[in-house]
């Protein structure tokens, strides 16, 4: 195949994302070894251009190009089939066996490849249908992956699709000739243009959620065609590298334990399961015009791989690669030392992840009647609170475990902790609890990220108005995926004020309040009170509000996420004194730069 036919399909695997998480001492898996054979069934009418771009992406994964763009799929295959050769393994083959020291060749070809134009099934697919359908595509055949490809004209919603992803795999139950069962793995993708481009086209299509950037240019003029090859490489890496798939499909000879015997196996991991939205994250929102060619290929890789000379074309000393224990660097010192910004794009995906799931949880008890608590005689706390922390929590700990938390009911229960360099996530789980009790809908969930002690990710998402407002460090803030900036306003006599009344009831601290709020009201054009410092400050970023203040409120939580998100929105965040802002302090004040001196001389004349 000359290089040139696949110079398409290779830019699109550029897209295609590992991480680090994804390795682990856990789940048992033995190491494949064998071919991937292909069983196509071509559902529906399809473009020459996706038949040939399906098949030029199959062919490649075997191609070790001379020529052509980087990375090649090829090296992107090297990595699915890398992938199973932990260091540890490497090691104890090492030791046992000297013709074990690299990843197992896993070699992909196309066995039979079958037509349905007629739809036999009709274009609305059903679960049962599309299990039919994977019967189909096995026929009497056994050790094939049976890879059902859906036209445009097919709706798969029925079959789970539509819900964060164009791609579906795994195991089915397949009944042989003898009337015995036994699971059958499939890959099952749709036409991503048509299905849910919004989801399933990124980066060629703008995608419904999470940040937004450019959007690339098909390198064969059809959206479905590149999208497709993505959604479909993904499930391919799935089950090439899932144990419980593997199992049925390949000769694995049972590797060494680690005490030498062969009664145990060497444990590791498919990323389909540990890697939620991680594994293949190029299909996903957050990376558009960020990716670079061969970081988020090697940087991930095992040893053998990281030592490759391409790092020396991104200016990397590959010595100090070599130096690196893989498995022994804490997580967190990994991601920030090999990938920078990338890795803001996927902690933020992730806290819009764990932002949406709480706000399901936010949605339904806002209807509900509440269980109250009081943490103070104005601060309350219901168990939707506690559920919504928790929930985000295991979420997030899931994925970065290396990581510090910081939660205002956490914090509750069992003290303040020590905000430290460490990356930290700061939750406030429900922003407006008192809202959220009366039925007000000004309510969110509130998660930041800080590392160095800076914030760097901020999500705030209102669930009862469905707003979901994002900040990454350097790239922009965001409301439902677009741009928003601070408001233009230059005069004080004609800004709108939002302030918060604090959390004391002492007498010495309400006189402050009324005070303050009764001198400026004499400067501004009017002052409002809503309930939640984090939408406070979102209100701010998007130009709703054009200053705010509040002092005594109740922790770093507040203002986590509320902090990246004004900053990305051209705002300025400060203490009321018009200093530096200590997230600690339970003092912040907002505004844009053309108010900011007029904002602290007027707040200085009340005696903050």
């Amino acid at each position: 195949m000359a290089s040139s036919s696949s110079s398409s399909s290779l830019f699109v695997i550029t897209f295609l994302l590992f991480s680090p998480l994804c390795f682990s001492r856990e789940s048992p898996s033995q190491i494949p070894d064998g071919t991937l054979n292909l069983s196509l069934l071509w559902y529906g009418q399809f473009t020459p251009v996706q038949k040939e771009r399906v098949r030029d992406f199959i062919e490649s994964l075997n191609f070790d190009a001379k020529e052509g763009l980087d990375p090649k799929v090829s090296a992107w295959w090297k990595v699915v089939e890398g992938y199973q050769e932990r260091y540890e393994v490497k090691e104890i083959y090492r030791q046992k066996s000297s013709s074990r020291t690299v990843a197992p060749k896993i070699k992909v070809k196309v066995v039979r490849s079958y037509v349905d134009e007629k739809m036999m099934f009709g274009k609305d697919l059903t679960i049962d249908n599309g299990e039919k359908l994977v019967e189909t595509a096995v026929g009497n055949m056994s050790k094939v992956v049976p890879v059902v490809l859906l036209s445009s004209q097919v709706r798969a919603h029925h079959v789970g699709f539509c819900n964060g992803t164009c791609q579906e795999y795994g195991l089915t139950i397949k009944s042989n000739i003898k009337g015995q069962e036994k699971k059958q793995p499939y890959v099952m993708v749709s036409d991503p243009e048509v299905q849910c481009p919004g989801e399933c086209a990124w980066p060629f299509h703008i995608a419904n959620k999470g940040p937004h950037g450019m959007t690339y240019q098909p390198p064969s003029g059809e959206i479905g065609a590149d999208a497709l090859i993505i959604q479909l490489a993904t499930g391919l890496a799935d089950v090439a590298t899932n144990p419980a798939i593997t199992e049925s499909l390949f000769k694995s000879e049972a590797p060494y334990s680690t005490d030498g015997n062969h009664t145990s196996s060497i444990y590791i991991v498919d990323p389909a399961t540990k890697c939620f939205r991680v594994f293949g994250s190029g299909a996903f929102p957050g990376f558009t015009g960020r990716i670079r060619k061969h970081k988020p290929l090697f940087f991930s890789t095992p040893r053998n791989l990281l030592q490759s000379s391409k790092m020396a074309d991104n200016g990397i000393d590959t010595s100090i690669l070599r130096e690196l224990h893989l498995f022994d660097l804490p997580l967190s010192h990994f991601w920030l030392l090999l990938f920078g910004e990338v890795t803001l794009d996927q902690f933020l995906a992730a806290a819009v992840d764990a932002a949406q799931k709480a706000g399901e949880v936010i949605r339904k008890g806002f209807y509900e009647t509440k269980h109250v608590e009081h943490k103070g005689q104005v601060d309350l706390v219901t168990e939707t609170d506690k559920k919504c922390e928790e929930l985000v929590f295991n979420h997030l700990k899931q994925l970065f475990p290396n990581h510090k938390f910081i939660g205002e009911e956490t914090t509750a229960a069992n003290g303040v902790s020590e905000l430290t360099d460490e990356p930290t996530w700061i939750v406030d789980p429900v922003d407006g609890t008192t809202n959220f009790v009366h039925g007000f809908p000004f309510v969110c969930v509130s998660i930041g990220l800080t590392i160095g002690k800076v914030p760097v990710v901020g999500v705030v998402f209102n669930p009862i108005m469905d707003e979901l407002f994002t900040g990454v460090q350097g790239k922009g803030a965001f409301l439902n995926g677009k741009p928003i900036k601070v408001s233009t306003q230059s005069e004080l006599v004609t800004a709108l004020l939002l302030a918060e009344a604090g959390v004391k009831r002492d007498k010495a601290t309400l006189d402050d309040a009324t005070n303050r709020i009764n001198s400026l009201l004499t400067k501004v054009r009017n002052i409002r009170i809503c309930g939640s410092c984090a939408l406070d400050l979102c209100s701010v970023a998007c130009g709703r509000a054009d200053i705010f203040y509040e002092i005594e409120f109740g922790g770093p939580w507040d203002v986590a996420a509320g902090v990246v998100i004004v900053r990305e929105a051209g705002g300025l965040i400060f203490d009321p004194s018009g200093k530096d802002l200590d997230i600690t302090s339970q003092r912040v004040a907002a505004s844009n730069a053309s108010l900011k001196e007029l904002f602290v001389e007027a707040l200085r004349l009340t005696n903050v």
